[in-house]
């Protein structure tokens, strides 16, 4: 490397971590200042089909088992839970038809901590081919 190129790369470098020093001493805004603690909206739990058993009407008890070795977790499913068949929203009697033709699909299960609230359950099932 010549003489000159070295230079101007010394030049480049030094200007640049000089910029960074600057900017690192600047204060950080307020806005951008995380205050209070961090909370938690929504839990989930990973599993398979053959691993949730539903309520009978879309409204009831849900219980999820996370591994073979994991005890149980329920949660309530109301009204305002969201069935999905990947990321299209379908009707409870789709989803349970979908999870009975395919046990072994992936499930994903968000719900809201404490209380217990099934917010939604998304499966994610074989696409059949369209006609």
């Amino acid at each position: 490397m010549s003489s000159w190129r070295r230079h101007c790369l010394g030049l480049a470098l030094g200007a640049a971590f000089a910029t960074g020093a600057a900017h690192s001493q600047l204060p950080t805004p307020a806005a951008a200042r995380p205050e209070g603690t961090i909370r938690a909206l929504e839990q989930a739990i990973e599993t398979r089909g053959d691993a949730v058993a539903l309520p009978a009407g879309g409204v009831g008890t849900v219980t999820v088992t996370r591994c073979a070795k994991c005890g149980p977790v329920t949660m309530l499913a109301g009204t305002a839970s969201i069935w999905l068949l990947g990321d299209r929203p379908v009707a409870f009697d789709e989803l349970r038809r979908a999870l009975q033709s395919h046990p072994r699909a992936p499930v994903l299960v968000f719900y809201r901590g404490s209380g217990g609230a099934l917010t939604r359950l998304v499966a994610h099932v074989p696409r059949t081919p369209a006609p």
